[in-house]
């Protein structure tokens, strides 16, 4: 995806670009006295362009990875018409690179739905057991999400939690 980013930023004519994205994925379950309530995959993606050129700010945001250039080219003709025609001094710094990832001793995407579920009921089972306990709701949810930076001096930040 980083180099996807950087792909479509480059092709950007303008004093400054960058480009966020992220994803995410997840699993949801609900289990109650009456059984399954939820038990359900999830996802979901966006990102948002900021681009400026001549004192012309831009922002669009998108949700599809494939409608990024488009959005880009429309960003940058949107900063060059709001632009003052004067060159606005930004401060620059060094290009950031980095990716940094969670280390899962058991990663929660390598276990099926199913076998999630069965383990929720499990723990209601034992607690309906309980004859001091009235009411059971068991709730589980895991989810990942993946962020992407990339702007046009040259940083480059990926980050997966």
């Amino acid at each position: 995806m980083i180099d996807f980013l950087k792909q479509e930023i480059n092709n950007v004519k303008s004093d400054f670009c960058d480009v966020r994205f992220e994803t995410y994925e997840g699993t949801r379950i609900i289990i109650s006295e009456s059984g399954v309530e939820e038990a359900s995959l999830n996802s979901f993606s966006g990102g948002a362009v900021r681009v400026l050129n001549n004192g012309g700010l831009a922002f669009s945001s998108f949700n599809s990875p494939g409608k990024l250039k488009d959005i880009l080219k429309t960003s940058q003709s949107s900063a060059n018409v709001l632009g003052l025609k004067n060159k606005i001094d930004i401060t620059r710094y060094n290009p950031v690179i980095n990716s940094i990832k969670t280390k899962y001793k058991i990663d929660p995407f390598s276990i099926s739905l199913e076998e999630k579920v069965n383990l929720c009921n499990t723990y209601a089972n034992i607690l309906k057991g309980n004859s001091k306990i009235r009411s059971v709701k068991v709730r589980y949810l895991d989810f990942r999400k993946k962020k992407y930076y990339v702007n046009s001096e040259g940083s480059e930040i990926e980050i997966e939690f």
